[in-house]
């Protein structure tokens, strides 16, 4: 994360059409990399009750921990970008 940071500022200071590219790849390579970290510095019983798969609908009041689940594969994917 620190380097696509500092790569994303040597880059807005060059200017033309390439350092735009080549920013905008950077700033893909920081948010990813910031999303992969908030999912590794968050602990898995927050995410995830349990590793063993079960089966529970989703908006079950009964089961929230579905909740937990649906965000850590959403980080998850988007931090796979």
């Amino acid at each position: 994360a620190a380097l696509a940071a500092h790569k994303m500022l040597w880059s807005r200071q060059q200017g033309g059409a390439e350092t735009t590219v080549v920013t905008a790849f950077y700033s893909l390579i920081f948010f990813t990399s910031i999303l992969r970290a908030i999912w590794f510095l968050i602990p898995n019983y927050i995410w995830k009750p349990s590793y063993v798969p079960s089966a529970v609908m989703a908006f079950d009041p009964e089961h929230p921990s579905w909740v937990g689940s649906f965000l850590s594969e959403i980080v998850l994917s988007a931090g796979a970008l």
